[in-house]
């Protein structure tokens, strides 16, 4: 059982690890405006009632980068999430997933997505204080 949980958390630190490493390699996201772009795409932007708040929100001085490098960083802290010692950290670090990814699937109209990411990272998070048995009679 805690092989399962330990690829899990393999896996959880494989994708943000892969996908900060991809962001980094392009223009777009290091230099702030990548958001920009993803709110303005006709078919994954911003779309349906909120595309309109994002649409204005990436159009401000400091909309795209903020978003865009936040992104990163956000990214970058769930790279080590699963290997934190501290539960409460880690309950935190969970948190912030379902944030981050909430508020993504709400801009980007990814709701499917979200819901993916959201049950790899209660796997991925949950602590293993959990005494397991070593005999089933």
């Amino acid at each position: 059982m805690h092989f399962s949980f330990f690829a899990i958390q393999l896996q959880m630190t494989a994708v943000y690890l892969s996908s900060m490493l991809a962001k980094l390699g392009q223009l777009a996201w290091t230099e702030g405006t990548a958001f920009y772009y993803f709110s303005q795409d006709t078919v994954f932007g911003a779309t349906g009632p909120t595309g309109p708040v994002v649409r204005a929100l990436m159009r401000s001085e400091w909309g795209s980068p903020v978003v865009t490098w936040a992104t990163l960083l956000i990214e970058t802290a769930l790279i080590a999430a699963p290997w934190v010692p501290s539960s409460a950290l880690r309950f935190r670090l969970f948190v912030l997933v379902l944030m981050f990814h909430g508020t993504i699937a709400i801009a980007l109209g990814l709701p499917t997505f979200g819901l993916v990411v959201a049950g790899m990272s209660v796997l991925a998070l949950q602590p293993f204080e959990r005494e397991v048995p070593h005999d089933y009679r």
